[in-house]
């Protein structure tokens, strides 16, 4: 019979991450800036961050007219999963705050 594989929340690689992510966005902006996490389809358990925030938010860095895939981004109420990234432009995303 075939089992189905356990999958679970590592809170040390989610930490690990965290930090990485901080210290690599403060190293491409200079300075310390808030980081931010997709609330749909997370293999992380961020059930402690704040609740979601629908908002405007920018994006470092571009794709080239290469569609990516983005699950936070929403387009006329629903989520656009793969889009061309364009850092000059502004993004309505649902996202958590990292701490």
């Amino acid at each position: 019979m075939f089992k189905k594989p356990v999958t679970e929340n590592n809170p040390q690689i989610r930490k690990e991450i965290f930090e990485y992510v901080k210290e690599y966005a403060k190293d491409i902006a200079g300075e310390p800036v808030k980081i931010y996490i997709g609330n749909q389809f997370n293999k992380l358990d961020i059930s402690d961050l704040s609740e979601p925030q629908i908002g405007t938010f920018k994006i470092i860095g571009n794709t080239n007219k290469l569609k990516s895939y983005l699950d936070a981004i929403i387009a006329k109420d629903r989520f656009e999963r793969y889009t061309v990234i364009d850092e000059r432009k502004d993004y309505i995303m649902e996202l958590r705050e990292v701490k």
